[in-house]
């Protein structure tokens, strides 16, 4: 009986996991088609979509950090903030603010954040872009920063969306943020 639990334990793990591991030679293969080996110890890789995956916590490292949203379901709004640990994932902009502006939470040595631009939804440098709060567009977790690649851009989209405030990345605080959780 603990034989058969086990084998129905590992068939819903591989499902979940959306691939086949062969623990013998600790081979991988996904649905896109992409196979690759682990090291020992080392469960961890990249797709091809740049999101991380660790088959010891069986779910993608691209949840959010803050929220636990997956933040491949949202990719108008993903943000990748790279950090001396690794890439680190946030399903929106509101999300990675209230995880960096958090001294004691926040990833340490950032090393570049991407947020996606709402016209044209590529993504563009963070620290650069100019967020528009108080908008009639919203994000996966209600209000949020919407990231715009110019202050032009913002300007139009404020006009556009009913925005209150256009900001730069430096200019946000944890009371910008904690004023749209309140919306």
């Amino acid at each position: 009986m603990k034989k058969y639990f086990l084998y129905v334990i590992t068939a819903l793990f591989l499902v979940a996991c959306g691939g086949e591991l062969d623990k013998k030679e600790g081979k991988h293969k996904h649905e896109e088609g992409t196979e690759h080996s682990h090291a020992k110890g080392d469960e961890s890789h990249k797709h091809k979509d740049g999101t991380t995956h660790n088959h010891s916590k069986g779910k993608a490292a691209a949840d959010c950090l803050h929220c636990g949203m997956p933040s491949a379901e949202f990719p108008k709004w993903k943000v990748k903030v790279t950090a001396k640990a690794g890439d680190i994932w946030y399903c929106s902009p509101r999300c990675m603010f209230i995880s960096t502006l958090d001294k004691a939470k926040a990833p340490k040595e950032i090393q570049a954040i991407k947020v996606v631009e709402y016209y044209n939804t590529k993504p563009i440098d963070g620290k650069t872009a100019y967020y528009v709060t108080g908008s009639d567009i919203l994000g996966p977790m209600g209000h949020d920063l919407v990231p715009l690649k110019d202050k032009a851009a913002a300007d139009d989209f404020k006009k556009e969306h009913k925005g209150a405030k256009v900001l730069k990345f430096d200019e946000v605080t944890m009371e910008t943020v904690k004023a749209m959780v309140g919306k």
